[in-house]
């Protein structure tokens, strides 16, 4: 098992990219910059496994959900989603 000092490389879609900390690894994970499809391996070479089966798991189920792309928060189209899904409960809900 590497030491929580290890450096962690990581392979994604067939590019490889690393060396980082375990701290720069949950930074990236919580960024959304590595899926939770990516394959991580230590400074060791252990071996590769998924990253949802790594130490780093419980960061990658709080970078599973996909970012608000910008140009939807600038013109308002976040709050224009949000809206029409209370809308479309509140019909479920009274519709019945």
């Amino acid at each position: 098992m590497a030491s929580a000092s290890s450096s962690w490389f990581v392979s994604e879609q067939g590019k490889l990219s690393g060396p980082f900390s375990a701290e720069r690894m949950r930074v990236l994970l919580e960024w959304g910059k590595i899926s939770a499809e990516a394959y991580v391996c230590d400074e060791f070479n252990s071996a590769w496994i998924p990253i949802r089966q790594s130490r780093f798991s419980s960061h990658v189920q709080a970078a599973a959900v996909p970012a608000v792309p910008a140009s939807w928060r600038r013109n308002g189209m976040v709050a224009l989603c949000c809206a029409a899904s209370v809308l479309w409960l509140a019909f479920l809900t009274t519709s019945g």
